[in-house]
Formats: C-alpha cells, sequence, structure tokens
C-alpha cells in the first residue's frame, strides 16, 4: 500500500493539494485520492487500486509532464 500512496503522490499532488501519508492505511485520504486519480486519467473510478489503476499510476509516474487538471 506504501508504493500505491506514493505513486499517487506522484500523480495527483494537484488534485489534493498535499502528499498522502506514506502510512500503509487504506484510509479516507487514499481513497480519496485513488478515485481523483481515476477520474483524470478516464477510467472507471471505484476507489480499489487494481490491475487497471495500478498501470496508469507506473505510466503516469513515469511522465515528468503528466499534470492532472
Amino acid at each position: 500500500m506504501v508504493l500505491a500512496q506514493c505513486r499517487l503522490n506522484l500523480n495527483s499532488m494537484s488534485l489534493l493539494g498535499h502528499p498522502l501519508a506514506l502510512d500503509g492505511d487504506f484510509g479516507p485520504l487514499t481513497d480519496s485520492a485513488t478515485r481523483s486519480f481515476q477520474r483524470c486519467v478516464h477510467i472507471q473510478v471505484d476507489g480499489v487500486i487494481g490491475p487497471q489503476t495500478w498501470n496508469n499510476l507506473i505510466y503516469w509516474a513515469n511522465k515528468w509532464q503528466y499534470h492532472c487538471p
């Protein structure tokens, strides 16, 4: 879970306005960041970091120019 939070931080900082705590807890802030990221990249918004979300987290974290509006 910490790696997912780290990837969400790389991808969603502009959506959250602050970094997620890297605590391994899938609490309400991580859920919110996950859903915001899913909306941003136009994939199913379910709050689950499944294969589709994980693949997008990896892909977009490696794009230095990426910025969610």
